[in-house]
């Protein structure tokens, strides 16, 4: 085991309740580190903040900022289907 992954091993790992829905997201903390990683993944890649970075990030996604991001999901997946639908209607 390579130092990084003991580094991760013992961080308190932390999901939001949603996440039990399959969106596995998980946060941690190792003093003034932020990080983010996958917990489907527990090899995989882990972004790390800073407090002050991780804090803006946080303020944005309370005021809605990234809100769009899902709309845009949700649109994506409608422009899909609508030819799809216009076509089988037009038989």
């Amino acid at each position: 085991m390579s130092n990084f992954e003991s580094f991760l091993q013992d961080i308190p790992w932390r999901k939001a309740v949603k996440s039990s829905t399959g969106g596995c997201v998980q946060v941690g903390r190792r003093d003034d580190v932020i990080m983010v990683a996958d917990s489907k993944n527990p090899g995989g890649p882990v972004l790390s903040y800073t407090l002050k970075e991780w804090d803006a990030f946080l303020d944005g996604a309370k005021k809605g900022e990234f809100d769009d991001f899902l709309r845009l999901q949700q649109n994506l997946v409608s422009f899909t289907y609508v030819p799809v639908i216009r076509r089988i209607r037009q038989g």
